[in-house]
């Protein structure tokens, strides 16, 4: 039990990856759970359309081109099936054009981080998210 003058620790936030790089899962897993999230993560897209349906995460960090459904067929299917949950979303990519930006913005991704990228930055953008959903979650303020 905390001590009056401490506030109680807060839950351990849930980081779902998905990318078909298997480096770069694991990379990423490392470094995010080194910073004391709790990461789970897929190898496509199907599988991480699971995943996010068994265990909701509190953000998704989402490669574009995937074997099965890619990044945006993902997102896509997420939005469809889960409207009520807000997942803020990170995607991966090699490269985005000017038309998947438009689409990814209708879908209600958080950020685009292009590779390569340093993982330093990826987990800034995932505190950053993190501390926007907190902000939703106290005041009501759209995170996206």
């Amino acid at each position: 039990m905390p001590r009056e003058d401490q506030s109680p620790p807060s839950p351990q936030r849930h980081v779902l990856i998905v990318d078909d790089d298997r480096h770069i899962l694991r990379a990423v897993s490392i470094r995010l759970r080194s910073a004391g999230y709790r990461v789970s993560t897929a190898t496509d897209g199907a599988l991480g359309l699971e995943q996010a349906s068994i265990e909701i995460p509190d953000v998704m960090v989402v490669d574009l081109s995937m074997p099965k459904l890619t990044g945006l067929e993902l997102i896509a299917e997420l939005r469809r099936k889960m409207p009520e949950i807000n997942h803020p979303i990170v995607l991966l990519s090699a490269s985005v054009s000017d038309r998947s930006r438009r689409d990814l913005e209708r879908l209600g991704v958080s950020h685009v981080l292009e590779k390569p990228f340093e993982s330093a930055a990826l987990l800034r953008m995932i505190d950053n998210v993190m501390e926007r959903r907190k902000a939703r979650d106290q005041f009501g303020e759209d995170i996206r």
